[in-house]
């Protein structure tokens, strides 16, 4: 007699070498996904900053004539100034034109501190208190 396709013995060794093999790989996906979303949000930072500095080096005598050549300025303004360009074409939110990749929270609220040193202009990111480590 002729055999048609396989046992359930042999279908169920296929499936438990399967479910091994999703178990090994899985947590290894979401670390690599973690910490994609994690880089994606630093080099979303390091451009922030580099807008800033081209933004504080346009507005430089406006930023050393204020009371310790410090300057607070927000995403939106580089975003409306034009020295950052939109994550999005969406004209319907505003808010969300510069979007964190891990949470899809708009970012354009935070601030990033302008200051002059030996007639240079820095930038620094004023970072949420659970973020400060992610970007070093």
């Amino acid at each position: 007699m002729k055999k048609n396709g396989f046992t359930l013995v042999e279908l169920l060794a296929v499936l438990a070498v399967l479910a091994l093999l999703l178990t090994i790989a899985v947590p290894g996906i979401q670390k690599m996904s973690y910490k994609i979303q994690n880089n994606m949000f630093c080099d979303k930072v390091e451009n922030i900053i580099k807008g800033a500095q081209l933004y504080g080096d346009d507005n430089y005598d406006a930023i050393k004539s204020k009371s310790g050549q410090k300057d607070v300025i927000k995403v939106q303004d580089l975003v409306k100034h034009g020295y950052l360009k939109k994550d999005n074409n969406k004209e319907e939110d505003e808010n969300m034109f510069i979007v964190d990749s891990r949470d899809n929270t708009s970012m354009m609220n935070e601030e990033i501190t302008l200051y002059i040193k030996n007639n240079r202009v820095y930038a620094t990111y004023n970072f949420r208190e659970d973020d400060k480590e992610i970007c070093k």
